[in-house]
């Protein structure tokens, strides 16, 4: 995969020396153009840190399309 964007979470943890696939990100197809051996994506926005009880559960449900925004209260 090819970034069109590159967010400053994964910058700045290659100035650090840590292993950006520790992270995850929700990303958005935005082509793939024949010949090419990946698509160019967006990300979109920042789930967090592997093993992080929060992103891993979010990670899980956006993998399996689960609805997980919070209803707005009627009033």
């Amino acid at each position: 995969m090819s970034l069109a964007n590159i967010p400053q979470e994964l910058i700045d943890d290659l100035k650090n020396n840590r292993k950006p696939q520790n992270r995850y990100y929700i990303a958005k197809f935005e082509s793939w153009n024949v010949g090419f051996v990946r698509p160019v994506c967006r990300i979109i926005s920042h789930i967090g840190e592997a093993g992080n009880l929060e992103a891993e559960s979010l990670r899980i449900l956006k993998t399996h399309d689960v609805w997980c925004d919070e209803y707005e209260t009627e009033e």
